[in-house]
């Protein structure tokens, strides 16, 4: 359930906040790249490439619905998912079925004990953020 009026964080921003990943730090360019290739390999997705400002839009079956990726790595860095087209019940399980995916991704990356510290993509602000993140996501994984 989304919950109107903790627009904080948002600036003039009128789509509605999906999901928030908050950072310690982020190397926002390889987080973009590794976003690109991940979301050519969902099905039923596909993406609308990289915007001047560095987000990823990504299209659901030719525009039933859509959401948009931003990476901020100044001030609290953070992944911040909007929703810019709703498609309905459908595409919202849809929707979170994908955002689920990308958080397991994001979670193998981040538990790869293999990946020194000083070559990390992310690290979480919190230990539990992935638990928080999908907290706020309509559906869940199968």
């Amino acid at each position: 359930g989304s919950q109107s009026g903790s627009s904080d964080s948002s600036k003039g921003k009128d789509e509605p906040t999906v999901m928030t990943l908050p950072f310690k730090n982020v190397k926002a360019g390889a987080l973009r790249m590794f976003l690109g290739f991940w979301l050519m390999g969902q099905q039923g997705w596909s993406s609308a490439g990289q915007a001047q400002d560095g987000s990823t839009t990504a299209i659901f079956q030719g525009g039933v619905g859509s959401l948009k990726i931003e990476i901020i790595e100044e001030g609290a860095p953070r992944l911040d998912v909007y929703r810019l087209t709703d498609g309905g019940l459908v595409y919202q399980l849809q929707e979170a079925v994908l955002l689920h995916s990308l958080l397991d991704e994001l979670r193998d990356i981040n538990d790869d004990k293999t990946i020194a510290d000083d070559k990390r993509v992310f690290t979480l602000a919190e230990a539990n953020g992935f638990q928080t993140a999908r907290d706020s996501l309509a559906a869940r994984p199968a």
